[in-house]
């Protein structure tokens, strides 16, 4: 931002000051354009279980599931954003239930999810749906 040309001891071999553009560089870096991505979280329970599914974005979490064959997604309970670097996610948290559970899937008690590793976007759809995790 503030080139000291006058301490630089190769200031006389350097292509940029003698050139005068000395203040283009560094080049700034291109700006990644914002990727928008709506995506659906399903919230499935049975008596005082909440189904999660292990997270892909980051290993060794765990997330709500996403629509998967079996699942019958109902009433839209709410909805949050999260951003990932360029990635602008906007997810709604939808009540569901399913007749067949996909393999990896585990049912967790819900009062026992502070004592595991949720993703963000679980802590943020539970917390949308007044859970506390």
């Amino acid at each position: 931002r503030e080139p000291l040309c006058g301490a630089c001891p190769i200031a006389r071999f350097c292509a940029a000051k003698i050139s005068g553009k000395q203040l283009d560089f560094p080049a700034k870096a291109a700006r990644t354009k914002p990727v928008r991505i709506a995506t659906t979280l399903l919230l499935i329970r049975r008596k005082n279980r909440i189904l999660l599914r292990p997270a892909t974005r980051v290993r060794g979490f765990w997330d709500l599931p996403e629509p998967f064959e079996g699942a019958k997604s109902g009433a839209l309970e709410g909805s949050f954003r999260h951003t990932i670097t360029f990635r602008r996610y906007t997810f709604e948290v939808r009540r569901a239930a399913a007749k067949s559970i996909p393999d990896g899937f585990r049912w967790f008690h819900e009062k026992k999810l502070h004592e595991i590793a949720l993703s963000t976007t679980a802590k943020k759809a539970l917390r949308c749906l007044q859970f506390q995790a």
